[in-house]
């Protein structure tokens, strides 16, 4: 085995992470929690910088308020897809355009927290929406349990 330091060695071994040798038996329930909110910015700087991008993909300086507005009745796929990163998108619209031509526009409406909560609950149960309406916000925080278990 090759490895820079006994840490690394233990955690290629029996793949502890090096947050592991931070927590000790006297530490109180708040410590643990920070060691491993620690723990967990450190891996996700590391390994997946993308999960704290902004999910849309769109600069955050970029203007959406008002997109939906103009675009959800677009011709054009591209277009419509932009609606679906307004904030302020209309409930109707969001239900809407989770039936849309478009798997991308599909996907970001069942994402949007602004989908009316009964639609979001029966997308739940759709083979390809269902990822994608289970990582809404708005999803009540039973569900999210009962999805959990």
């Amino acid at each position: 085995m090759i490895a820079d330091s006994v840490s690394e060695s233990l955690e290629i071994a029996v793949r502890l992470p090096w947050w592991c040798e931070t927590i000790t038996a006297g530490m109180d329930e708040e410590g643990l929690r920070a060691a491993m909110r620690a723990a967990d910015d450190q891996a996700r700087e590391d390994f997946a910088p993308e999960l704290d991008a902004p999910a849309s993909g769109v600069d955050p300086r970029f203007p959406v308020t008002g997109l939906g507005a103009r675009f959800a009745d677009a011709g054009a796929s591209d277009e419509r897809r932009l609606a679906v990163l307004d904030p302020g998108l209309a409930p109707g619209t969001a239900d809407r355009l989770t039936r849309d031509p478009d798997a991308a526009v599909r996907a970001g409406a069942a994402r949007h927290p602004r989908l009316p909560v009964g639609r979001l609950l029966a997308l739940l149960d759709d083979q390809e929406l269902g990822g994608h309406a289970a990582a809404n916000p708005a999803l009540p925080e039973t569900v999210m349990c009962g999805l959990l278990a």
